[in-house]
């Protein structure tokens, strides 16, 4: 199966008080040596403000919210103004469940360019059980292939669709995992997992690397070096663990699905009689 993430620019303007960054994409582990050339590319210009314009993001994950920290390390390190556009509640979760936005000075630019999204087949699904087995190349771009697989899965399923915000946002996280932690990277695949019934979605992505220690320590606000896929795991999830073997490390996490309006008028009813 080819499946082709969203694409990634960068956009340097130069401004009357300084350098704008307009970024358009994902904000990922794929994201992050661009980002960084770019943001290394406005400073050589010796800018009074740095504005990075996150209007068109569709997507931030702990990789992008590490890059928005760091940024805001060196403006205050070096004396610089920094300054971020706001972008959409649904590409900030990350940043809104770890408390790192009440960090960043986030600017309301006004509201976000608006998406356009291929129609779905009006056709309703049953909500019997839908699974999605794929085997993705360890590189930089596994998250995004990820994302786009689970989005394609339950996009029009009735019960897992209202979850497709959390769902992608923790799936990118593990399959990030997954990658950093094969060496080297590309040598190997991640074997990625979902299976989607009707009470839950479970997502298990397993890889050779070493995997990492559970359950981690609690971390300090303002946090640049990682943690934060365990923290988002932990309040985004309704259950999740790991699972080691020879050679595998495995990841898994499950979300529950609201219940279905009809579902709950029915349970209503019967505790009502």
């Amino acid at each position: 199966m080819a499946i082709e993430g969203p694409a990634f620019d960068v956009v340097l303007r130069r401004t009357d008080v300084g350098m704008t960054m307009e970024v358009r994409g994902d904000m990922d582990i794929a994201s992050v040596e661009t980002l960084d050339k770019a943001l290394g590319e406005a400073l050589a210009q010796s800018p009074a403000r740095v504005t990075v314009d996150m209007r068109s993001v569709g997507f931030v994950d702990s990789s992008g919210l590490k890059f928005l920290l760091r940024t805001n390390t060196l403006a205050r390190r070096d004396g610089w103004d920094l300054q971020f556009y706001r972008p959409a509640e649904t590409a900030i979760r990350a940043l809104t469940i770890t408390g790192v936005i009440d960090l960043l000075p986030f600017v309301d630019a006004g509201p976000p360019p608006r998406r356009r999204f291929e129609d779905h087949k009006a056709a309703t699904l049953s909500e019997a059980e839908k699974t999605l087995r794929l085997e993705i190349a360890s590189t930089l771009l596994a998250p995004r292939t990820a994302r786009v697989a689970i989005r394609d899965l339950v996009s029009d399923h009735p019960l897992a669709s209202p979850q497709l915000t959390k769902l992608t946002l923790l799936v990118s996280e593990i399959v990030t995992n997954a990658v950093t932690h094969v060496q080297p990277a590309g040598d190997s695949e991640v074997e990625f997992s979902v299976t989607v019934t009707p009470e839950l979605t479970r997502v298990l992505v397993s890889d050779s690397g070493q995997g990492f220690e559970w359950p981690a320590d609690s971390l300090p606000p303002g946090r640049v070096d990682g943690g934060y896929g365990i923290m988002l795991l932990d309040s985004q999830s309704s259950r999740w663990g790991v699972h080691r073997m020879p050679g595998r490390f495995t990841v898994w996490f499950e979300v529950d699905h609201a219940p279905a309006p009809s579902d709950a008028l029915t349970r209503a009813d019967a505790i009502a009689g």
